[in-house]
Formats: structure tokens, sequence, C-alpha cells
């Protein structure tokens, strides 16, 4: 199994993962909305925990939306670029996506660690959910994001290096 595969199928289950996320979101909010209206009643954990699903959908749906060239791009810019300028242009956007999430990994870490060793909680919202697994999805998408990063990187340069070569 290659490196590329396995990745890939991570990708794909933080995908699916981040999909069902959604679904819960429009479900309960769907639900909570309907019991204030009939019932004037509302839950109290479906404000939070639709917060919480919010930032953990972007991290974790982060890298698929990278290898699915789903990320916006200044089209309008690249399609008044030469083909060599948009080339350059892709290769640095690869190079800035590893250096962000290089340094979203570290800051993700270090700020889960945190929260991990102080124990805390959630006091504003629901003081019984730490916080530290709520944070890990920060250096784990992360980390998954610069991996696709490297590995559209290093597709680029392959292809270019390929085109280069005199036949």
């Amino acid at each position: 199994m290659t490196v590329e595969r396995i990745l890939n199928q991570c990708i794909d289950v933080f995908a699916v993962f981040a999909g069902t996320l959604l679904a819960f979101q429009f479900l309960s909010i769907s639900f909570d909305v309907l019991l204030r209206y009939f019932f004037e009643h509302s839950l109290e954990w479906v404000i939070y925990s639709n917060e919480w699903s919010l930032f953990i959908i972007s991290f974790l749906g982060a890298a698929w939306l990278q290898r699915e060239r789903g990320h916006v791009r200044m089209d309008l810019l690249l399609t008044h670029m030469g083909k060599r300028l948009q080339d350059f242009v892709e290769v640095l956007s690869n190079l800035f996506a590893i250096v962000i999430s290089v340094v979203l990994m570290w800051f993700g870490t270090v700020r889960t660690h945190e929260l991990f060793e102080s124990g805390a909680y959630d006091f504003f919202k629901v003081d019984y959910v730490p916080l530290y697994p709520i944070y890990l999805v920060v250096p784990i998408g992360s980390f998954l994001l610069c991996l696709q990063s490297i590995l559209d990187l290093t597709k680029k340069i392959r292809f270019e290096l390929k085109k280069s070569r005199p036949v």
C-alpha cells in the first residue's frame, strides 16, 4: 500500500466524519428550532456542540478540500497569467500551505498539550467537556493538510521536470 493511498484513506475518513458533523448540525438545529417554536423550549447543548463542530469541520475537511482542489483560487488573475507564471503561483501556494500547516501543527500541538496538562474544561459553555480533544483536531488536520500539500507540490514538480525533458 502506497503512502498516497494511505493518506487518501485517512483524508476520506476525516471528510466523512466532517460531513457527518455537518448533517448533525442541520438536524440538531432544525430540531431545536421546532422545539422552540412549538414548545418554547430549547436544548442548551445544541448551540455549543454546533460551535465546536464548525471548528472541527474546518480542520478535518481542509486536506480533503486541498486534494479536490476546492479551495478558493483567484481564477480572474490566474487566467490572465502565462502558463509559466501560473505554474510558479501553484508551486508558491503549495509551499505557503506547507509552511502554514507546519505552524498550525506546532501551535495546535502545544495548545492541546497545555489543555491536557491543565485539565481545562469549557466553563463558559458546558463545564463537563474537556477542551483538549476539541483542540486535537488542529494538529491532526494540519498534519494531513501538510502531507497533501507536499504531495501536490511533488506531483507538480515531477510533472514540470518530465515536461521539460527532451524526447
